[in-house]
């Protein structure tokens, strides 16, 4: 596999920020609906579809993110994005965060899935 492109990395750096800031506009103009779970989380009832994301983000005040950190992989015209970022919450530390991606490139990068969880120790 190849690196993932410039631009997906920041496609999928801008939606995340953007979904943050509950900027649906931005979310539904840079995703792609394929029918199924657009994203999925590491809270409950968090395996939701695009139409699903949108009507959470319509509902729940934005939540600042930062230290968006993105890397990623590519073969033809689909890319997997990975990385970390950190959360604010109203109240108690950031919240480290693990992000995967992955987009499809169709007149642009699309992000066509998405999961976010909750950074923990590795432990062996």
């Amino acid at each position: 596999m190849d690196r993932a492109p410039a631009a997906a990395l920041e496609t999928t750096r801008a939606w995340l920020l953007a979904a943050q800031a509950r900027d649906v506009d931005h979310v539904l103009a840079h995703a792609s609906d394929l029918g199924g779970v657009h994203t999925f989380a590491s809270g409950p009832d968090t395996n939701l579809s695009l139409a699903e994301l949108v009507a959470h983000l319509r509902t729940y005040p934005p939540v600042p993110m930062e230290a968006v950190e993105v890397d990623g992989r590519c073969r033809g015209d689909v890319a997997w994005v990975f990385g970390t970022a950190q959360v604010r919450l109203p109240e108690g530390p950031p919240l480290a965060m693990r992000i995967s991606a992955v987009l499809v490139d169709d007149a642009g990068w699309k992000v066509v899935h998405l999961h976010l969880s909750e950074g923990v120790a590795h432990e062996v």
